[in-house]
Order: C-alpha cells, then structure tokens, then sequence
C-alpha cells in the first residue's frame, strides 16, 4: 500500500494537485460504485451473471480502498 500511496502523491505533486491521499480514494471509490451500479442496470433483465460478478467485484473494490483510508 505504500507503494502506491508514494506513486499516486508523485503524480498528484508532478500535476501540482493538492489532493490527498484520501480524495483519491474516495475518487477511486465512487467511480467503482457508479461501475457496480452501471453493471447491475445493464444486467436487468438478462440471463446473463458477468455483469453482476463484475459489480460485487466492484463493490469488493470499494470496500477495500475505504480499508486504506487514513480516515477510516
């Protein structure tokens, strides 16, 4: 984790963001939930299980990155 903590702060530094840490996972978060969200819709109404596998891999995902969260 800190490994990827220190390259997302380089890159944040070399684009001159002030953004934490933690708004990077809370962005991180919300676009694999709207990701989660978009599977289950797109899964209505079929007989197809990918699109729902994907998303409880999304909402897995979610759950992890608020693990990391210096606020958590």
């Amino acid at each position: 984790m800190n490994d990827a903590r220190s390259r997302a702060a380089l890159i944040l530094r070399a684009y001159g963001s002030d953004a934490t840490w933690d708004d990077v996972l809370r962005l991180a978060s919300i676009r694999l939930h709207d990701l989660a969200q978009a599977s289950i819709a797109k899964a209505e109404g079929r007989d197809k299980p990918q699109p729902l596998t994907r998303a409880e891999g999304y909402e897995r995902d979610v759950q992890y990155l608020r693990s990391l969260s210096v606020g958590a």
